[in-house]
């Protein structure tokens, strides 16, 4: 039979799509099940090129607060933005995290009060209280170069969850995995409140939130005039840093801010609805950064109060007074830190566990935490004025070099 040219030409156009048809076949087989699937990062038409370079930046955030394996799951979890630098820096973040190791020594706990703004108010003739203020306070510019000093020892912020567990009833240890030559330090500020005598005498007059949502100090000068500062107490100072150096605060953590009830808090009055208001927003702000509000008592009085002549009738007076004022501002907390570091005895001690508290912090320079009757007492490290005079060789072996910190408008 005679075949036609038409038909020739139709049996070959069948042969070429039916091999057209089996070499897609096999190229879809070939990417389904061989090809790595991951695009080229600088490939245009890939559509994960943004999603990638969003999940790579958080993923580096992440890592550089020590979330490294949070950091290596975001990336992990979303297989289709997977290439070979994805890859690559997948391996970098195992490589890191291989170099976190358990650490094991000395436990640090330092502390300081409100930072003194204008030290020539503070220690001049005009100052309400020149030699309390030398003795227990120390300045803005000491403690900015304090902070150097402790990120280029090591150090890095820990919260007191990072290293401690509270299981059944009783403390334990928890591990804690830092960069191979990293140390855990605690940190806690007392007495923040702003009176007016220490408004007068060069300190901050209140912390407030910007439109930015940053911490900011409101410093009110001599004609009542206002003034904003970044630079106006611990708290902006040290988000200030940790915006430079993101790897000195483990995990977010922060500091634990000691409230004294009859100084308000921050600056702000609990007896004013406005003012209590704007100090709950303020604090449940602070405690998203990862500042940790605590019971610093309410009077902060010697006497009947806190002293070794303590009475029980005065110390449940003075819990009831904070728990009325502070707790509907900053909510319930665990940890007491004692006025002027003291211990206090029975009843007294039994009555603050029953209140809650099962963390008691006091002030000594040489002890680590201990367990006393299933509370966990935390001993602290006061930076002022006296101790860089009186125990500095202490402060320079453990802390900083003080004679490099120490500030030259201090009194002699």
């Amino acid at each position: 039979m005679k075949t036609h040219k038409w038909q020739q030409a139709m049996f070959i156009i069948g042969v070429l799509m039916s091999f057209a048809v089996m070499v897609a076949c096999v190229i879809l087989v070939y990417q389904t099940f061989f090809r790595d699937t991951s695009t080229d990062i600088d490939d245009p038409k890939d559509p994960y090129k943004i999603i990638r370079e969003e999940i790579l930046e958080e993923a580096k955030v992440l890592v550089s607060k020590h979330y490294v394996d949070d950091a290596l799951a975001l990336i992990t979890q979303r297989p289709e933005i997977r290439n070979k630098d994805v890859d690559a820096y997948v391996a970098q973040l195992k490589i890191v995290q291989s170099s976190y190791v358990r650490y094991q020594g000395r436990i640090e706990h330092i502390f300081f009060h409100s930072l003194i703004v204008g030290p020539q108010k503070a220690y001049g003739p005009t100052s309400s209280d020149p030699k309390g203020y030398d003795l227990w306070m120390i300045t803005v510019d000491e403690f900015k170069k304090i902070l150097d000093q402790l990120y280029s020892r090591g150090y890095v912020l820990v919260s007191l969850e990072d290293i401690y567990e509270h299981v059944d009833g009783r403390w334990e240890e928890k591990p804690l995995f830092l960069p191979y030559g990293k140390k855990p330090l605690l940190v806690s500020v007392d007495n923040v409140g702003y009176t007016t005598s220490r408004i007068k005498d060069g300190f901050a007059s209140k912390l407030i939130l910007n439109e930015e949502m940053e911490l900011i100090s409101e410093i009110t000068h001599s004609d009542q005039s206002k003034t904003l500062s970044k630079e106006g107490d611990v708290f902006p100072i040290l988000e200030t840093f940790l915006k430079k150096h993101p790897d000195f605060s483990y995990q977010d953590a922060r500091a634990m801010l000691g409230v004294t009830g009859n100084m308000g808090i921050l600056g702000y009055d609990p007896n004013k609805p406005e003012e209590k208001e704007e100090a709950i927003r303020l604090v449940n702000h602070m405690k998203t950064l990862g500042w940790e509000f605590v019971n610093h008592s309410y009077t902060h009085a010697a006497g009947n109060y806190y002293s070794e002549t303590s009475k029980l009738s005065s110390i449940q007076e003075d819990f009831e007074l904070f728990h009325e004022t502070m707790n509907p501002i900053m909510g319930k907390s665990n940890v007491f830190i004692a006025p002027f570091g003291i211990l206090l005895k029975e009843p007294m001690f039994s009555y603050i566990q029953q209140q809650g508290y099962n963390v008691y912090a006091t002030v000594d320079r040489r002890s680590q935490p201990v367990i006393q009757q299933g509370s966990l007492l935390l001993p602290r490290v006061n930076i002022d004025g006296f101790v860089m005079r009186n125990d500095t060789e202490y402060i320079n072996e453990h802390f900083f070099n003080v004679s490099e910190v120490f500030d030259s408008l201090r009194n002699p």
